[in-house]
């Protein structure tokens, strides 16, 4: 049999010396340790300022507090046995680090969480797209953007006969890279082209959309591989 479960086995008897029926109960001692704490929310990076500290235990713990500092004095409120709220609280944004610890039987386990709020958009997009290309099938920009909490995740982009109108071609997002190809677009030599940029960081948010100051089709210098600002060109 399992060594962790005990059988007990009561009986009763009356004084009239009458005795019960035997019945049997099965004790069963966990001797295993509490695996810890699992974090359940927030995300690592949220855009969000109002959030909920939530846990969750491989078994049933009570008395779990939270806080800022390593000896944290926040009650935390059961959803069940086995998992724990602070509730919502809102901070401004920046970098965080939380505490908690929980009772386990005649244990205490402890672990810390850190996460960051950002609600700021990322900068508007510097945009360079050069003076002249030589392609009239492709289109290369250098972009760039910052964010003060997150990284940039990526760029949108559309490319337009004027600047922010006029589109050839639709919203198309693509990795953070610092240049953009813009493939199998169709260009007319002697116009001018314009791009529009919008940057978003690693919760999501999209920033101010950025323009260049256009670039203009150019097939006479064809003998070229490069635009004006040494941007490769793709045929």
């Amino acid at each position: 049999e399992d060594p962790s479960t005990t059988n007990l086995i009561f009986q009763c008897e009356n004084g009239a010396g009458l005795i019960s029926d035997k019945v049997k109960f099965a004790l069963r001692v966990d001797t295993s340790a509490a695996t810890g704490i699992k974090f359940l929310s927030p995300a690592k990076k949220t855009p969000n300022a109002s959030n909920e500290i939530k846990i969750s235990t491989t078994k049933t713990t009570q008395n779990c507090k939270y806080g800022i500092n390593e000896y944290p004095n926040g009650d935390m409120q059961p959803i069940d046995d086995n998992t724990h709220t602070s509730g919502l609280f809102t901070k401004t944004e920046g970098k965080y680090k939380y505490y908690v610890t929980c009772e386990v039987w005649n244990d205490v386990i402890k672990d810390y969480y850190e996460f960051t709020i950002d609600t700021t958009a990322p900068s508007t997009p510097k945009v360079d797209d050069g003076e002249h290309t030589y392609s009239l099938g492709s289109l290369s920009a250098k972009v760039s953007s910052t964010d003060n909490l997150t990284k940039i995740a990526g760029y949108s982009y559309q490319i337009g006969k004027s600047k922010g109108a006029n589109p050839i071609t639709g919203w198309i997002e693509v990795d953070n890279s610092k240049t953009i190809n813009a493939k199998n677009v169709t260009l007319i030599n002697g116009s001018t082209y314009y791009w529009s940029v919008k940057a978003k960081n690693e919760v999501g948010l999209w920033s101010a959309v950025g323009y260049s100051d256009g670039v203009i089709v150019d097939t006479s210098k064809a003998s070229s591989f490069t635009n004006s600002t040494g941007i490769p060109v793709l045929n």
